[in-house]
């Protein structure tokens, strides 16, 4: 079986085929062409018990959950674990709207500091604070009308915010107006 017949019948590239080879999950031999080249040759037998591993259901494990928690109306501790086919999620396990702020805390979503008390902002903090777009926050610091700092990412002072935010769509640079122009230099001289 040429390497084209394997790579159709596998319904995979010619590299997958390559690196299946190099791992030893097919074996290629060498053969001569009429036209004295050399290729690939394929066992049709062995081709065919690879497809048949590789069109072969996969079994989907669920890794073992090992954490402890707490189930939120009993107050027992539980240690969870995946369910099997065909059980249902026991009643004390649904979380109701009012465990969202305590799962929240628990699971570490902020540190206690509101973003209006925060000295130092994301993007995504100061267009909450703002009110105003992402985008347009972005924009401002790239124009540096809104001065940002890159740490990992973008860093801004609530203070420098809460100047900029009065008047976001007043520019900080200087504008010089279209007529003036400045003369070019060392060109031709004029008669």
């Amino acid at each position: 079986m040429t390497k084209t017949e394997a790579c159709k019948l596998l319904k995979i590239s010619e590299r997958t085929l390559d690196k299946y080879v190099r791992t030893g999950r097919l074996t290629a031999s060498q053969k001569r062409t009429a036209t004295n080249q050399w290729r690939a040759d394929y066992d049709a037998a062995e081709v065919q018990a690879l497809k048949a591993e590789l069109d072969a259901p996969k079994p989907r494990s669920v890794p073992e959950v090992t954490t402890l928690a707490k189930a939120p109306q009993t107050g027992a501790i539980e240690r969870l674990r995946p369910l099997a086919p065909g059980q249902s999620v026991p009643s004390h396990w649904l979380l109701s709207p009012e465990h969202f702020p305590a799962l929240a805390q628990a699971l570490g979503a902020g540190n206690g500091v509101s973003v209006a008390e925060k000295l130092w902002l994301d993007v995504k903090e100061a267009a909450e604070l703002s009110g105003l777009p992402e985008a347009l926050i972005r924009r401002a610091i790239r124009s540096k009308t809104l001065a940002g700092h890159k740490t990992n990412a973008w860093k801004i002072k609530r203070t420098d915010l809460e100047v900029w935010a009065t008047n976001p769509f007043e520019s900080a640079a200087p504008q010089t107006p279209a007529t003036t122009r400045k003369a070019p230099q060392g060109g031709a001289k004029s008669k």
